[in-house]
């Protein structure tokens, strides 16, 4: 900004200071001149930008100058058209399999694009973990958690993946683990694009898919995707919407202070998941309700309950039992067996808790597995042979994992989303 500034004045910054201090009424009429030229070519809010980029130089070089914009206020030219879940699942069917997981985490997380580029592996790594005996990434608690720094304020907060997001992720890691060979390290990012790269891929895509980028007064950008999720979220309140759009407004309210959000306390963690997990259906239009899953979670919790209840109730008739064994066997001490029942009675409570958090996750990961099922899956273009050897198109990254995990080799990546692959 401040290089267009002295492109149009036509002088270096050392010369316009030394202009400055020996003319100032002849510097001032400069910028005035400039301010009129910025009225004429730039939007008010782009006026307000470049005007501030030369204030900021003039105050650090202590020139008593301004741009005055008294008055001007910053307007859009256009307002943001909000897409429907139909077209944004119009969008995902389209894109390419690393653009389906950006896209997925800007319209189902409310991730910035530039904290979408950003993010690496360490910062989903607690939720979505590689299976060393399968040789996959797999989802291990939904909603799945992400916890960013963002690029914009420099502000630690956390935001969820539903069973949809996640699985959009996961399609992309394990492509990214067969192409690289060996799974990701904490500090590895996750994606190879650029901010730039990502909004070009999008308007492309929006011609690809025959959707308009203009309608009337609004448009349709990348960050209407960030705006839908805000109005899903917007049912969770004000402070926690704001907080998951990842907006200083929401970590800085009294609740995120309070409650621990803002420090990232566990409990409070615990409490916001829970939360998002009742407007997931609605915001991915997952195939499974989230809602059934959490009930069943909390048939679970309250099985655990009776179990902690049956356990107290066992512990006081081997209290009896120790007491009648000491009448009968006086040569044992009471001591010894007190703590072997005490002994046994942690063993049995530890391996009951235990199965329960295996049911409680083996239903998470049943849903996930029921939603991709529930899927329409596109069949395969026909077989052709190209020197001896079988050769097939296939037009979904689903089916491209599928054909790679039977030993087909990736030979060639269509711009149009389809794959050639050679069999083994």
């Amino acid at each position: 900004m401040l290089g267009k500034f002295f492109e149009y004045i036509k002088m270096s910054p050392e010369e316009f200071i030394e202009f400055a201090k020996n003319d100032p009424e002849q510097a001032e009429k400069l910028l005035l001149d400039y301010r009129e030229h910025l009225l004429k070519t730039r939007a008010k809010g782009s006026v307000l930008a470049y005007s501030a980029a030369v204030n900021s130089f003039l105050e650090y070089y202590k020139v008593p100058l301004r741009i005055r914009n008294k008055n001007l206020r910053a307007t859009p030219e256009k307002l943001d058209y909000i897409p429907s879940l139909e077209e944004i699942n119009l969008l995902l069917s389209y894109a390419n399999i690393d653009y389906k997981a950006i896209l997925g985490l800007i319209a189902f997380s409310g991730l910035r694009p530039s904290d979408v580029v950003n993010l690496r592996y360490k910062n989903i790594m607690e939720d979505i973990v590689y299976d060393s005996d399968k040789g996959l990434y797999v989802v291990k608690r939904l909603p799945a958690k992400i916890e960013l720094k963002q690029d914009k304020t420099d502000q630690w907060y956390v935001t969820f993946m539903g069973p949809r997001c996640a699985s959009l992720v996961t399609d992309y890691l394990n492509y990214l683990l067969r192409k690289r060979g060996s799974p990701l390290a904490p500090n590895d990012k996750l994606f190879k694009q650029t901010v730039g790269a990502v909004i070009a891929y999008w308007w492309n895509l929006l011609k690809r898919c025959n959707l308009k980028r203009d309608r009337g007064i609004r448009r349709l950008r990348l960050y209407s995707l960030r705006k839908y999720f805000r109005r899903a979220v917007s049912r969770l309140g004000e402070d926690i919407a704001e907080y998951l759009m990842g907006h200083l407004r929401g970590i800085n309210s009294l609740s995120a202070t309070y409650s621990g959000l803002r420090d990232l306390d566990d409990t409070a963690i615990e409490q916001l998941r829970q939360s998002f997990a009742t407007i997931v259906e609605e915001l991915e239009g997952s195939s499974v309700g989230t809602r059934e899953v959490l009930r069943q979670v909390e048939d679970l919790r309250k099985q655990l309950e009776q179990y902690q209840q049956e356990l107290y109730r066992l512990r006081k008739q081997n209290e009896l039992l120790v007491k009648l064994v000491e009448e009968v066997f006086m040569g044992l001490p009471y001591e010894d067996w007190s703590k072997l029942i005490d002994y046994a009675n942690e063993l049995l409570y530890q391996r009951t808790q235990e199965e329960l958090n295996e049911t409680l996750n083996e239903a998470f990961l049943e849903a996930l597995r029921l939603s991709k099922q529930l899927k329409k899956q596109p069949k395969p273009m026909p077989t052709y042979t190209n020197g001896g050897r079988k050769h097939i198109i296939v037009k979904t990254e689903q089916e491209l994992l599928q054909y790679l995990d039977m030993g087909y080799e990736l030979v060639h990546e269509f711009g149009d989303g389809r794959f050639l692959l050679r069999a083994p």
